[in-house]
């Protein structure tokens, strides 16, 4: 049905743009182009967004970004770290001091957030903040975001064993956990613990009957677990063939 909607749009479109076109050659008049925004105009403009909603206290949690800018109601704090790696990639872009700065101001929040919390399972961080730690400390040649990442991803290794990690997430998260666990495997990659990001890839493979198109509430996540595992084998070079299926 909606197909044929589609091709009927189609059909009674056509001999109206084209009515529009001979009016406007008879006008003398140009055929209007549509502006495509281009790559860079698009990254900036974004960026530009991210800067001018960054909450008060120069960033810090939780006053960063609001799920809709000017409704108070700010994002949940797993969100902090991903929203400010678009801020990292303008600013590797576009080389402007600006994003670099909201985006420190983001990694200092981070840094307060997790130094405020307990050292161990509790305290364990988002994979996408220690992956936004490690980045942001190779932008500004500053080491110390990268050891407090490694600090805090370390919670996570001296509490769960690759494989008791992969069953909390599995068992909790279902199809959800390929795309969860993915940013745990990059996390574990860029701070250095590399056999437990391979043993996490290895284990999450070994026990795909019990994810892989096994619904999380109402949905099932397995296309969108796929792709963050893409990229999470993409960043640690793993080459298996098998990819659960």
């Amino acid at each position: 049905m909606l197909t044929k909607l589609k091709n009927s749009s189609i059909k009674l479109m056509i001999p109206v743009l084209l009515i529009l076109v001979i009016i406007g050659s008879l006008l003398g008049m140009a055929t209007p182009v549509l502006a495509v925004p281009s790559t860079d105009d698009a990254i900036t403009n974004g960026a530009n967004r991210l800067v001018a909603i960054q909450g008060p206290n120069s960033g810090l949690y939780p006053y960063n970004w609001e799920w809709v800018a000017g409704d108070g109601n700010f994002a949940s704090p797993n969100l902090q770290g991903i929203t400010a790696s678009g801020l990292l990639a303008a600013y590797e872009k576009t080389g402007s001091a600006g994003y670099l700065s909201a985006a420190i101001n983001a990694g200092n929040s981070l840094v307060t957030r997790y130094d405020g919390l307990t050292n161990d399972w509790a305290g364990r961080p988002y994979g996408t903040d220690v992956e936004f730690l490690v980045r942001l400390s190779e932008d500004t040649g500053n080491p110390t975001y990268a050891t407090k990442a490694t600090e805090y991803f370390n919670r996570i290794v001296v509490s769960k064993t690759a494989v008791q990690f992969v069953d909390y997430y599995v068992t909790n998260r279902k199809s959800l956990s390929g795309w969860d666990l993915a940013s745990r495997i990059r996390a574990a990659w860029v701070t250095g613990y590399t056999t437990y990001a391979n043993a996490i890839i290895s284990e999450l493979i070994s026990r795909s009957s019990d994810w892989v198109n096994v619904s999380y509430g109402e949905w099932d996540y397995t296309t969108v677990s796929y792709a963050s595992l893409l990229w999470a084998f993409s960043v640690t070079g793993y080459s298996g063939t098998e990819v659960a299926t």
